[in-house]
C-alpha cells in the first residue's frame, strides 16, 4: 500500500458502500475495489474482516434478549440498545487476551513489516477503541459511528506502521491515530441531525467516487458507473447529484 491517502479514501468509500448497499456484497466484490493496491493475502483478509465485521445483522431474533453487562457505567443512558451494538460488545468480551510479552512481540513484528500480526493487534486494541469512544459520549452523534471511525483509524495506522516499518511505540501511536480519527468525525458531524448526516455522507461518497473514477478512467464517470461503484440506486443518485450541482 504505497499511497496511504488513496487507500484510506477507498477504504472509507467501500465501508460506506457496504453500509448503504441493499444486498450483501460478496468477498470478491468487496476486494475488487482494492485491485489497484499491491496487497498481500493477509492484508486482503484483514480488510475484508474489518469491512464486514461490524455491519452484519444477527440471523436470529433471540439475540434481542441478550444483555451487555460490559457496557455498564454512569452513562448507560447514552449507550445504544441496538442488538448490533450488544453483539459488538459481546464480541469484544470474547476476544482472545494477549500477555504484555505477546503484544510486545507482535509490535516488533509489525515494525519489521509482518502484516500477519495486524489482525491480532487489531483485536487486542478493540477494547481500547471502545473505551476511548466512551469519552466522547453525546446525544449529538452515535457512539457506534465514533467506534467505526476509531476502528478505521486503528486499521489504517497499523498498516502504515507495517508498510513503512516505522520505529515507534506502536500501541501509543495507534491510540493517537484512533483519537484523531474520532475527533475528526465528531468535528464533521457536530450540529447535524442524523438524517442530514446521512445525506452528507452520501454526498461525500459520491464526490469522492467521481474524483476517484475520473482519475482512474481519465474521464467523468457515467451515471451507471457511479451507481455500480457506490451501489446507490440511479434515481437516488440523480437526486443527490442535482443537489451537489446546485451548490
Amino acid at each position: 500500500m504505497d499511497n496511504r491517502t488513496e487507500f484510506t479514501q477507498v477504504l472509507r468509500e467501500v465501508l460506506e458502500i457496504v453500509k448503504a448497499s441493499d444486498k450483501t456484497l460478496s468477498k470478491e466484490e468487496i476486494l475488487s475495489y482494492f485491485n489497484d493496491f499491491e496487497l498481500t493475502k493477509e492484508q486482503n483478509e484483514t480488510i475484508f474482516t474489518y469491512l464486514i465485521s461490524d455491519h452484519e445483522e444477527p440471523d436470529n431474533q433471540e439475540a434481542d434478549t441478550k444483555n451487555t453487562e460490559n457496557a455498564a457505567d454512569d452513562n448507560d443512558d447514552l449507550l445504544p440498545s441496538s442488538v448490533t451494538f450488544q453483539m459488538y460488545m459481546e464480541e469484544i468480551a470474547s476476544l482472545k487476551k494477549y500477555s504484555d510479552e505477546q503484544v510486545s512481540q507482535m509490535c516488533e513484528s509489525l515494525i519489521q513489516g509482518d502484516s500477519s500480526v495486524i489482525k491480532s493487534l487489531s483485536e487486542h486494541m478493540l477494547p481500547s477503541v471502545y473505551e476511548m469512544a466512551k469519552l466522547h459520549l453525546s446525544e449529538k452523534y452515535s457512539i457506534e459511528d465514533v467506534i467505526q471511525e476509531g476502528n478505521m483509524g486503528m486499521f489504517v495506522e497499523l498498516g502504515n506502521i507495517c508498510d513503512n516499518r516505522i520505529e515507534c511505540e506502536v500501541i501509543e501511536r495507534t491510540k493517537e491515530a484512533i483519537n484523531n480519527a474520532m475527533k475528526a468525525y465528531i468535528s464533521e458531524v457536530t450540529g447535524l441531525s442524523d438524517s442530514e448526516n446521512a445525506v452528507v455522507g452520501k454526498v461525500n461518497l459520491i464526490n469522492d467516487a467521481r474524483q476517484y473514477l475520473t482519475g482512474q478512467n481519465g474521464s467523468i464517470p457515467s451515471m451507471k458507473e457511479l451507481s455500480d461503484y457506490t451501489h446507490i440506486d440511479e434515481d437516488e443518485l440523480a437526486d443527490i447529484l442535482k443537489l451537489i450541482d446546485e451548490k
